[in-house]
């Protein structure tokens, strides 16, 4: 089930080069950054030499718009992390994987789904549309046939973003979360500015049977009874901040319920969710966290390896 919540807006400066820094010339942070770390080098290397393998091999579209993306990502980067080492390792390291199309988790040994961008600049300062996206080349299982179905007409907006309009912009991304020769798990995110006070944002992931192409559900991936002991857990972090009125706590109930809020990893899993979820708007983008230590005891033997991983 999709999410939709406030995105905070960073500016986008789209000079910024699309790969493989020059240390005698580095100006910015991220730059001077790796510059000072052997071992963001390292990273910066393996980096470069994906990113040109993808290039070399992409159809037209992707092969077109990866030169612009790579820069506006680069753009995210800067602004996002600064000078933090962790935070540009971090954002290196899941370049890396969407370009190679790896998953976070998980030990496929069926193909992997290829990289899908559209990338395109506006005429006013700021403005872009910018779609990466992955998808199975050759499909061999029912499961990837509903991935592709699941990522839609990646070829993006036709509507909503100006790109004459200074600051407008519309993106989405999509992440593999896991992949076995069993299962398929991943995650959408897009955002939109088109005027106004603030933009738009939205989360969706989705997990599924590989073979059989089945969407699975909570009750699928957990034990009878884990809803009942998720959501207190949920509710105890969330009613603080956001203060519930009365009947929003059964919102956040059926959230918990719904796998698409869910995103798994080895420290545990997040159920993300925004303002419009639980009743009237709130602005930050909230969620619940959930230790490994717990979902162990709740997920279903079959599907322990997303989080046992």
């Amino acid at each position: 089930m999709k999410r939709l919540c406030a995105l905070i807006f960073f500016p986008f400066i789209f000079d910024a080069p699309a790969f493989a820094i020059d240390c005698k010339k580095a100006a910015t942070d991220v730059e001077k950054a790796i510059c000072a770390s052997p071992a963001l080098l390292a990273k910066d290397a393996d980096l470069n030499r994906v990113y040109s393998a993808v290039l070399q091999k992409s159809k037209s579209e992707t092969k077109n718009s990866l030169p612009t993306a790579q820069r506006i990502w680069n753009q995210q980067v800067l602004q996002n992390c600064r000078a933090h080492e962790v935070c540009i390792a971090e954002a290196i390291e899941a370049r890396v994987a969407y370009l190679n199309g790896e998953p976070r988790l998980g030990n496929a040994r069926s193909p992997l789904p290829t990289p899908q961008v559209k990338a395109e600049v506006g005429t006013a300062k700021d403005a872009y549309v910018s779609l990466e996206v992955l998808t199975f080349d050759n499909t061999q299982s029912a499961g990837e046939i509903a991935f592709n179905q699941w990522i839609g007409d990646w070829h993006g907006p036709d509507e909503g973003v100006d790109l004459t309009s200074e600051n407008q912009f519309e993106s989405t991304k999509v992440r593999l979360l896991f992949a076995s020769d069993k299962i398929l798990g991943a995650v959408r995110e897009e955002g939109a500015y088109w005027g106004g006070a603030h933009g738009q944002s939205s989360f969706d992931a989705i997990y599924l049977d590989r073979i059989t192409g089945k969407k699975l559900e909570f009750e699928d991936v957990f034990r009878k009874g884990a809803l009942d002991i998720l959501f207190p857990v949920c509710l105890a972090q969330a009613d603080a901040p956001l203060d519930f009125e009365e009947g929003e706590s059964d919102n956040l109930r059926f959230l918990v319920r719904d796998l698409g809020s869910w995103e798994f990893s080895k420290s545990g899993a997040r159920l993300t969710f925004g303002p419009y979820s639980i009743g009237g708007y709130i602005q930050p983008i909230y969620g619940c966290d959930f230790t490994t230590a717990l979902l162990q005891k709740l997920v279903q033997p079959e599907y322990r390896s997303m989080i046992d991983n």
